[in-house]
């Protein structure tokens, strides 16, 4: 396990960020759906996606659409955000 230091301004240490840093990542769904890719410009193949930590930890599961053309998601128009 992991630490990062957390520091402020004049260098004095203020916390620690901790985790596991072994993540995997799985397809959700088996079949793409064709979605609109902005940092690609075009319409590709996109796979609902599931990241999450290998030992129990605080963190929930992160869910993305995973695009083919760049492996991001940015299926929504830049500026906006999933809820």
């Amino acid at each position: 396990m992991g630490c990062a230091r957390l520091t402020d301004n004049q260098g004095a240490v203020i916390g620690f960020i901790c985790g596991t840093g072994k993540t995997r990542s799985r397809a959700i769904r088996k079949r793409r759906r064709w979605k609109w890719c902005f940092n690609c410009r075009k319409r590709l193949p996109h796979m609902l996606t599931m990241t999450y930590e290998v030992k129990p930890s605080y963190y929930d599961p992160l869910i993305y659409w995973k695009c083919a053309g760049c492996s991001e998601d940015c299926t929504l128009f830049p500026g906006l955000f999933y809820d």
